[in-house]
């Protein structure tokens, strides 16, 4: 079989919500997809739910760690192990749109020559009570025009730095050596910042694919004090090392954006330095 495409999902205790993940994506797979599940050393009924649907699909592949390596690690098993010619990342706890496995299919044939498609997202907030997606109207991807990648960040209210809104080329990950930081948290801030200083052909698919569920406070990315001032020192090492070493390609507005980045990741480090204790502070 032929693989166009390859669904990336990292599984770590996901019971809640996996089933609802793995079904929005392989009710509407007929051909030319893999999905590969890496679970995290799971100890609730994550495995359980994956075997199941690994059983019904021949799609699937499931590989398990037998140690807890976290979701970046994860991400770059799922990439060493594809077939397809792009890959999209997924969490566990988000969904696909109906149909919209259909539509990168369509946009993957037609501009196969992109390294990067951007993809639009829904919301789904859990807090709220909502059971109906909407517009994520704080990721717009706001294109100058075709060619400035960038200037959909001017903005910076207006752009994520997600993993989850591309389709990315697995040739160009592997010939940039692109691939995620062992950071705890925010390691998507290192991943789509060397993508986009690195990329030159890319597409925008307009209609939204992606369903991301919005829990606020409740998830691991808003986990405040000692755990996340050591990831944001090594988000902010690691675009300080990215600058050192691709030098000769970047140019000064992809720089200024990364000292954005930089500046953005500084800012929020106080915020939760303010908070550490004497001990955490010394460590």
């Amino acid at each position: 079989m032929s693989v166009n495409l390859t669904i990336v999902i990292p599984v770590y205790n996901s019971q809640k919500y996996l089933f609802d993940c793995l079904n929005s994506v392989c009710k509407q797979i007929k051909r030319d997809v893999e999905v590969i599940i890496v679970d995290d050393f799971s100890y609730d009924d994550s495995i359980k739910i994956s075997k199941n649907f690994l059983k019904k699909f021949k799609f699937i592949k499931l590989i398990k760690l037998k140690k807890n390596k976290g979701v970046s690690y994860c991400r770059n098993v799922g990439i060493n192990s594809a077939k397809g010619e792009y890959i999209h990342f997924l969490d566990s706890d988000d969904k696909l749109v109906s149909g919209g496995i259909k539509i990168v299919l369509e946009h993957l044939k037609q501009s196969s020559r992109n390294d990067a498609f951007f993809i639009k997202n829904l919301i789904l907030n859990n807090l709220k009570g909502g059971s109906k997606p909407v517009y994520d109207h704080a990721q717009t991807f706001e294109f100058e025009n075709n060619s400035a990648v960038l200037s959909c960040t001017k903005n910076l209210n207006k752009f994520r730095a997600v993993c989850w809104n591309f389709i990315l080329k697995r040739k160009f990950l592997l010939d940039n050596k692109i691939f995620f930081r062992k950071i705890k948290t925010s390691e998507d801030w290192v991943f789509v910042s060397e993508i986009l200083c690195l990329l030159k052909k890319f597409c925008l698919i307009k209609k939204p694919v992606y369903i991301h569920r919005d829990f606020h406070f409740n998830t691991l990315g808003k986990t405040k004090g000692y755990e996340r001032a050591k990831s944001l020192l090594n988000v902010i090492s690691a675009i300080l090392k990215f600058i050192k070493n691709k030098k000769p390609f970047l140019n000064k507005k992809k720089v200024e954006y990364l000292l954005r980045i930089i500046n953005l990741t500084a800012q929020e480090l106080f915020l939760n330095l303010l908070i550490c204790n004497k001990q955490n502070l010394k460590n």
